[in-house]
């Protein structure tokens, strides 16, 4: 238990410093455009990978930037790059 107590007390302190007015901004941006590309090089890529997963999961259309299959990105689109 020590352990997930650590896991969570930094997951909070995380969470704490995100700014609540931009993550709405981002969530709304999200939901309204019409395909998200996601793009992250390194660990950040990595992170790109699960995250646009899980929006299409969602129903969204999201694509890795960068990928053989990703169409091209166009007006009414939103780009989100990880670093």
């Amino acid at each position: 238990m020590e352990l997930l107590d650590k896991i969570l007390e930094e997951l909070g302190s995380i969470l704490r410093q995100v700014d609540e007015g931009n993550a709405e901004k981002l969530v709304d941006g999200i939901l309204s455009s019409r395909g998200i590309f996601i793009a992250g090089m390194g660990r950040s890529g990595l992170m790109a990978r699960p995250f646009a997963m899980r929006l299409t999961q969602m129903g969204l259309r999201a694509y890795l930037a960068g990928d053989a299959t990703t169409p091209a990105i166009d007006k009414g689109d939103l780009l989100i790059a990880i670093s």
